[in-house]
């Protein structure tokens, strides 16, 4: 089940067939599918989604209002061909009643999110007919543009459609990725060499002047395990999943940086005799 704002999308069961007979049996709704669907297309529609939980692990939900609880439309992730190839696309069919109020935009983002952070896809689309300037209107509103045109055959007619595209912002290529691998590397390598060498300071100061002097002792060894951690997570997180978001290994790594300088700040390791 997924939650917005104001809607739950929940999954399609066999008691949601009259309320689909409102989406589906609407010619106005369902005009670019060229006419209604009878009571057996019904069935069908809603039998190929209960497959497709099953096979696919998704498909269109029953959008629900939070407020009192109405379905009101579909809205999901489904499994489309498209250059040969299936891609996943985000669709949607709402009741007339529902139309202009932003469900369906919001529906669709919360899919998209979906789509990026649960199931971790490079991309989503939406393929939608060309006179249908509702549904474009939402898929731009969901972060997608126009990458293709192409030709759609339903029940012996030719539809022009455009194929929309959103791109998962935080998905990383190979290119990407193997220097994302290299800069975290690299920083944990600097931030070892720099606490190393000043344990060795301390060492140093306190053997040669041989009085007590008040140093960070140790840092270096108490520190790593942390560190190691911290390192452990984002090599794990970038090599499982392929992913990563660069906000939080910047903020992570200025973090770091941060917290050592200021606890380094009160060591005056220049004056051994403070």
């Amino acid at each position: 089940m997924l939650e917005s704002k104001r809607l739950i999308l929940r999954k399609l069961t066999p008691s949601d067939f009259e309320d689909l007979c409102k989406i589906l049996q609407d010619p106005e709704v369902m005009y670019a599918y060229e006419g209604a669907f009878t009571d057996a297309e019904v069935h069908e529609w809603l039998e190929k989604q209960l497959r497709r939980y099953e096979t696919d692990g998704i498909g269109l939900y029953a959008v629900i209002l939070k407020e009192n609880g109405d379905f009101i439309g579909q809205c999901g992730i489904t499994k489309q061909a498209y250059n040969e190839i299936f891609v996943f696309e985000i669709g949607y069919l709402f009741q007339k009643a529902y139309w202009h109020k932003g469900y369906a935009t919001e529906a669709a983002i919360l899919c998209k999110q979906y789509a990026f952070n649960e199931l971790n896809l490079d991309e989503v689309f939406s393929i939608i007919r060309d006179t249908n300037s509702a549904s474009q209107k939402v898929a731009k509103n969901n972060g997608m543009i126009i990458v293709d045109t192409i030709v759609k055959h339903y029940r012996g007619i030719d539809m022009p459609h455009y194929v929309f595209c959103a791109k998962n912002p935080y998905k990383m290529s190979k290119l990407q990725l193997f220097w994302g691998r290299t800069t975290v590397v690299m920083f944990f390598i600097w931030f070892y060499a720099i606490s190393f060498g000043f344990n060795k300071a301390d060492y140093e100061l306190v053997g040669l002047y041989g009085i007590p002097t008040l140093v960070l002792v140790d840092f270096c060894r108490t520190s790593i395990p942390l560190y190691y951690l911290v390192f452990s997570i984002v090599m794990s997180r970038m090599n499982k999943n392929k992913c990563v978001n660069p906000i939080f290994v910047c903020i992570l790594c200025a973090v770091i940086m941060v917290s050592t300088l200021i606890w380094l700040m009160p060591y005056d390791y220049a004056d051994p005799f403070r």
